[in-house]
């Protein structure tokens, strides 16, 4: 299942509209995104050694393949999670610094 099928999905363009009705172009289409997506992921495995932003490439390319395959958006939702509640946290400190 990919998150193309969740019922929740939101509506999508009509690139992907076509795309879903050519099912060869469909699966063109998503080895290339695995293909680019499975390069950025693993440059970011490459560069986690080097000082550098070795995290933030690999969660990019989790957000490439999580276009397309519903086991990467798994893997990012504790990043959101984790992102939301920086943000909140962020926001409740400028209010108290404001008044």
């Amino acid at each position: 299942m990919t998150p193309a099928d969740d019922a929740d999905a939101p509506e999508r363009g009509a690139f992907r509209r076509w795309l879903g009705r050519h099912p060869r172009m469909l699966r063109v289409w998503r080895a290339g995104v695995a293909c680019v997506g499975g390069c950025v992921l693993a440059l970011g495995i490459v560069l986690l050694p080097l000082p550098g932003p070795g995290w933030v490439v690999i969660f990019f390319g989790l957000g490439i393949l999580a276009t397309e395959f519903a086991w990467a958006a798994k893997a990012l939702k504790p990043l959101k999670r984790f992102w939301a509640w920086l943000s909140a946290r962020m926001e409740r400190r400028r209010e108290r610094r404001r008044g």
